[in-house]
C-alpha cells in the first residue's frame, strides 16, 4: 500500500511540473505583470494542500477498512475520569483498580477520596459559637476553632446625645461603653432675664453632658440683684447709708445700714458683768453671750458632809451641805456619802459596842 501512494505522488508531482513548465512557454513576460506569477504560484500550493488532505482521508479510509477486515484494534491512549476510575472513556476496556478510599467531609472540603481527589456532596460548612455579644471577640466554629465572624479592634460608639443619663452603647453588637449617670447640676449659674440654672458638669472623653437643670426665677434682693445667682433684676438709684439697725459679731456690737454696710464708729467690743455664777450665761449689753452657761464643778470635799462644797469656777456652792450626820448602822460614823466624821460617843473598849446592838434610847 504504502509504495501505491508513494506512485501516486510521484504522478502528482510531474504533473505539476509539465503544467508549470506549459504555462511558462505560453506566458510573455515582457507584458504579464508581476502580480499574475504570484498568483500562479499561490493556486499550485492550494492544489498541493487540497490533494495531500484528500490523500490522507484516502489512507485513512483504507487503514480503517483494514482493521475492520481483520479484527485489528488500533493502539489506545487510555483516558479516566480518575485515578480510581476502571473504564477507559476511549476504549471503553476495563482495568483493576481499587474503589475509592473517602475522607469525610469537614467545615471547609466535602467528602474527598484520598487516591484521586474526587469530591462528593458538599462541605459541611462552620458552625459558629454563641455570640457573647462584644464585636471584639472573635466568633469561633465550634468543629475546627476556625475564625467565623473576626473582631473589631474597638467598639464604635453611638453618636453622643448630650445626656449623661443616657448609656453610650456600641453601634455594631450594643456592648456597653459608658454606663449611664446622674446629673451633676453643680457649678456656676446661668442666667438670663427669666431665672438662673445649673448645667451638669459630667463630662469624660467620650461623653459631654449639656443637659440643664430647673430654670428657677430669680430673688431680687434690697440692692435689685439676685440673692441666688447675682443677677442684676432691677438697677436701683445710687443708695445712702442710713444705720439705724443694732446687730453684732462675735467680737463687736454696732450700727449697720439695711443694705449690711457697718457705722464703723459705732463698733464696739462686747463686755459682760458676771454674776459670779457659771450656770448662768453672762450677756453683753447688745444681748451676745460673752460667756456661756456651764455646770459647776465641785471643789476638794473636806469629809464633812455638813459642809458645802464649793464650785472651783464661780462663788457658788457646787454641792450643798447635809443638814445633819446619819448613823444608821451604828458604827459610830457618819453614813454619809464622803462624811468621815464620827457620830456620839464610842466606849473605850474597841470591842465594846461594836458587834452588840446598842440602845441609843
Amino acid at each position: 500500500m504504502k509504495k501505491v501512494l508513494k506512485t501516486v505522488l510521484i504522478l502528482c508531482l510531474t504533473m505539476t511540473v509539465l503544467l508549470a513548465m506549459t504555462s511558462c512557454g505560453t506566458v510573455d513576460n515582457s507584458s504579464e505583470p508581476a502580480s499574475a506569477v504570484t498568483e500562479f504560484f499561490d493556486g499550485i500550493a492550494n492544489w498541493f494542500n487540497e490533494l495531500g488532505d484528500a490523500i490522507m482521508r484516502f489512507w485513512q479510509s483504507l487503514l480503517d477498512w483494514f482493521r475492520q477486515l481483520f479484527g485489528i484494534k488500533p493502539d489506545c491512549i487510555h483516558v479516566y475520569d480518575n485515578n480510581c476510575d476502571a473504564i477507559c472513556n476511549e476504549c471503553g476496556e476495563a482495568r483493576d483498580q481499587q474503589a475509592h478510599q473517602w475522607r469525610d467531609a469537614t467545615c471547609t472540603n466535602p467528602k474527598t477520596c484520598k487516591i484521586c481527589g474526587t469530591t462528593e456532596g458538599a462541605a459541611l460548612g462552620h458552625s459558629p459559637a454563641e455570640d457573647d455579644g462584644d464585636c471584639t471577640t472573635d466568633v469561633l466554629c465550634t468543629v475546627c476553632g476556625a475564625v467565623t465572624t473576626p473582631a473589631r479592634l474597638e467598639h464604635i460608639a453611638h453618636a453622643d446625645d448630650g445626656d449623661c443619663t443616657t448609656p453610650v452603647t456600641c453601634t455594631e453588637c450594643g456592648w456597653l461603653i459608658i454606663p449611664a449617670w446622674e446629673h451633676n447640676f453643680a457649678g456656676d449659674w446661668k442666667m438670663d432675664a427669666e431665672g438662673h440654672w445649673h448645667v451638669c458638669q459630667n463630662t469624660t472623653e467620650d461623653m459631654n453632658c449639656k443637659v440643664a437643670g430647673t430654670k428657677e426665677a430669680h430673688n431680687k434682693g434690697e440692692d435689685g440683684k439676685c440673692t441666688v445667682c447675682g443677677y442684676v433684676v432691677e438697677v436701683l438709684p445710687p443708695h445712702e447709708h442710713s444705720y439705724t439697725v443694732a446687730d453684732h459679731d462675735d467680737t463687736h456690737h454696732y450700727m449697720r445700714c439695711t443694705c449690711g454696710a457697718i457705722d464703723e464708729s459705732t463698733k464696739v467690743e462686747h463686755s459682760a458683768t458676771s454674776d459670779n455664777d457659771c450656770t448662768t450665761d453672762d450677756n453683753c449689753s447688745c444681748g451676745y453671750t460673752v460667756t456661756a452657761a456651764k455646770d459647776h464643778v465641785a471643789g476638794e470635799d473636806d469629809g464633812n458632809c455638813e459642809t458645802p462644797i464649793g464650785c472651783v469656777n464661780c462663788e457658788q456652792d457646787a454641792k450643798a451641805g447635809a443638814t445633819g450626820h446619819n448613823d444608821a448602822d451604828h458604827d459610830y460614823i457618819c453614813d454619809n456619802a464622803g462624811c468621815q466624821i464620827t457620830v456620839g460617843n464610842p466606849p473605850e473598849d474597841e470591842n465594846d459596842g461594836i458587834d452588840l446592838p446598842i440602845d441609843r434610847n
